[in-house]
């Protein structure tokens, strides 16, 4: 009597610890996890709702927080550019840009726009809005260069040309022009670094005339 009374004791163990069994697994369906960590940038689960695999996901997760811009960039330039790339990104509302780094450059152009698809990672920033615009300077190359306004420079058919203060005296020099862009130019040649140049270029002043030159803001 005794030994059947323990083998009924060790069988309604067994069945609770299969119950208990039962009820963890059950609780453990009941916890969302996500696959990694990151930032939920959209939630369609309420309270009391009934998940379904076929509805709508109930989080949409940034993996890692990550935000990128998707951005168009023309044909002629899209083959100069390079995964990795450094790049300054302004969103919209902002003023001071964020930096970030070309991650991943489309093979395919739209034939309608000419335009292709470049993706670019920015590095972590608070109060970043997703779905916001915003506008991105790529860094292509960098190096040190003499530089003048380009509004110094005046191109005519016999080459480019800026006028050169030195001592009050102004003299028409001749350079050899480089990069252009943000409203500069290189100077490969012709002009050198430190010296003070006519901010507008024209006609207004020739080659010998003395000025008392004032510095640009």
């Amino acid at each position: 009597s005794a030994r059947e009374q323990l083998r009924l004791s060790e069988a309604d163990k067994a069945l609770a610890l299969a119950q208990r069994s039962d009820w963890l697994i059950r609780i453990e369906r009941t916890q969302i996890k996500a696959p990694a960590d990151g930032l939920i940038s959209r939630r369609t689960a309420r309270v009391g709702s009934i998940a379904s695999s076929v509805a709508d996901p109930l989080f949409r997760l940034i993996k890692d927080g990550t935000i990128e811009l998707e951005a168009d960039v023309a044909e002629t330039t899209l083959n100069r550019l390079a995964v990795g790339m450094r790049a300054d990104v302004t969103p919209a509302g902002r003023d001071k840009p964020v930096s970030a780094t070309v991650r991943l450059i489309s093979p395919e152009i739209t034939r309608t726009s000419r335009l292709g698809r470049v993706r670019i990672q920015l590095d972590p920033e608070p109060g970043l809005t997703i779905g916001a615009f915003g506008r991105a300077q790529i860094t292509l190359a960098r190096k040190e260069a003499v530089v003048t306004p380009l509004s110094a420079v005046l191109f005519a058919p016999e080459g480019a040309r800026v006028q050169v203060v030195k001592d009050g005296v102004v003299e028409t020099r001749g350079i050899t022009t480089g990069i252009r862009g943000m409203g500069r130019v290189e100077a490969l040649s012709g002009l050198a670094a430190g010296e003070s140049v006519v901010s507008i270029s024209g006609t207004f002043l020739r080659n010998g005339d003395r000025v008392t030159p004032v510095k640009a803001e």
